[in-house]
């Protein structure tokens, strides 16, 4: 069944159509067909292909169509918050030493080998959620700081500046602390992660990191300690988590029913993760992002809910000094829900495991980096774009705004012609386009048999105006005499006249080529 979204899109795209349609077909009896209508038609033409690549769901079967409308969306979010460049990426400032996972970006749908931040589509009964658990103190954004908030922590403030990273994502460490959630600074809309309260993001961002003394996430036991109002909060979210964090594709499903893997399992949530984590030993020549794929997969197939997350792993060591984090502590892992406790973090790479030598960090970490973009259960291909889609959007606004800069040009050159045939020529072929815009058709060779038209249309003064524009044009054409600079002003002054007054008749579309 098609959504009511899907829906509305394509009426609008249909009424837009049949507006260019209209426009064609009105252009026809007017006899205007070479020129208004052409732009008119194009225009219309511009307008539906950008609504239908920015809003229309029904055209994700066609690649090429959504590849340029995913450029698009990229471009616009470039131009909005820049882009990643190289160099320090981050500068980070602690209180105290710490290994430090900053959340970036949160995949939380996988579809066509690639992880989406946002869902396919949610139940209705799940509307504003967020809204609701935000009201009651309950943050799932970071949902282990109320689990963590009773238990014995060390708090670190940080202070995380961006340099030369993309502000759509503000990177930050697990378990910030509950006030900070409360803060003006983010926004708490998207389930997953804090948005930047600022139109373009923003570059400095302190938060208070709580941290477990000797335990981690998985020994906590929360719901005793929860208020009847929490836990209602997170038997809502839990229920949420459930229904969409355990879906895999169904190639991907059949592919792990076919592989042998008894090693996966266990009777309880720990034993499953600790099974996960000797599978993945096991795997040879993947990088971060592959372990972490692999991982959230075997975590939903084994229903445990989970997520994938790309951002960086620091490895803080000198308190209240400023370290740069640069582009070789991007890292990938995954997050895995806890009953109660909410997404904690999940080492997915070997290489950084709990207990792992030097050794095997050495052999593992700088191999795993640079090792071949394949997921070998999922078939995941290195991505590499055959066209440069950037190019193919570019290309046409380039084009049409070079057009329109040629056309000004050759306007403002005629405007200013020296040739006096040349200069009345185009003031009086101007003049009759834009009456025509005004459904005034006349023929500018005859021009005294529509002085009464022009009068009981414009009024009196426009009406003098016209007659002096007439006589200007009758003493180039019929005399030959040279115009004088005040003379041609006069002209030109009387054009934009009719042109102002011609436009405010016009609907706002029209008005765009006016003054062309």
């Amino acid at each position: 069944m098609k959504s009511p979204m899907l829906i509305i899109r394509i009426i609008l795209a249909m009424l837009m159509m049949i507006s260019v349609f209209v426009c064609w077909i009105h252009s026809v009896k007017q006899k205007n067909v070479s020129g208004n209508s052409v732009r008119r038609l194009v225009l219309g033409a511009c307008f539906v292909f950008a609504f239908c690549l920015l809003t229309g769901s029904f055209y994700q079967k066609n690649k090429l169509v959504e590849s340029v409308r995913t450029e698009l969306h990229q471009a616009i979010e470039r131009l909005r918050y820049g882009a990643d460049s190289e160099g320090g990426m981050l500068c980070l400032r602690a209180e105290k030493a710490a290994t430090l996972y900053l959340r970036g970006r949160v995949g939380v749908a996988y579809q066509d080998s690639k992880w989406s931040e946002t869902l396919p589509e949610t139940d209705k009964a799940y509307d504003g959620m967020i809204e609701y658990l935000t009201a009651h103190h309950f943050y799932p954004q970071n949902q282990i700081a109320s689990a963590i908030r009773s238990a014995e922590y060390e708090a670190n403030e940080i202070t995380i500046q961006n340099r030369n990273l993309s502000r759509k994502y503000m990177y930050i460490p697990e378990a910030v602390g509950l006030e900070e959630m409360q803060s003006d600074s983010h926004q708490l809309l998207d389930p997953d992660r804090l948005l930047p309260a600022s139109f373009r993001g923003d570059e400095t961002y302190q938060f208070t990191a709580l941290g477990l003394q000797g335990r981690d996430e998985y020994e906590l036991a929360p719901e005793e300690q929860m208020t009847a109002e929490e836990q209602k909060c997170e038997e809502i979210y839990r229920s949420y988590v459930y229904q969409y964090y355990l879906n895999i594709p169904d190639d991907v499903r059949k592919a792990f029913d076919r592989a042998p893997l008894e090693m996966v399992g266990g009777t309880s949530q720990l034993e499953v993760l600790h099974s996960v984590r000797s599978y993945l030993k096991n795997e040879e020549d993947l990088n971060s992002e592959a372990y972490a794929t692999k991982a959230v997969l075997l975590l939903r197939y084994c229903n445990i809910p989970a997520r994938y997350v790309e951002g960086y792993r620091v490895e803080y060591t000198q308190p209240g000094s400023k370290q740069i984090v640069t582009g070789r502590d991007r890292h990938q892992w995954a997050e895995v829900y806890i009953d109660g406790v909410g997404f904690a973090t999940f080492e997915t790479d070997p290489a950084y495991f709990a207990g792992a030598t030097d050794a095997v960090k050495e052999e593992n970490g700088p191999a795993a980096l640079q090792a071949e973009e394949k997921d070998t259960v999922t078939g995941s291909p290195n991505r590499k774009e055959k066209w440069n889609l950037s190019l193919i959007i570019t290309a046409p606004f380039i084009l049409i705004i070079l057009w329109v800069i040629y056309l000004k040009i050759k306007k403002k050159k005629r405007l200013y012609s020296k040739n006096m045939m040349e200069f009345t020529s185009f003031q009086c072929i101007r003049l009759e386009k834009l009456l025509k815009y005004d459904n005034l058709i006349i023929d500018i060779r005859r021009p005294y048999a529509y002085q009464g038209k022009i009068q009981e249309r414009y009024g009196r003064e426009l009406y003098l105006a016209y007659i002096r524009f007439i006589h200007y044009t009758d003493e180039v054409c019929f005399n030959e005499r040279l115009l004088s600079e005040r003379e041609q002003h006069e002209m030109r002054e009387i054009l934009k006249q009719f042109e102002r007054y011609v436009s405010k008749q016009l609907p706002p579309l029209r008005r765009i080529w006016i003054g062309r």
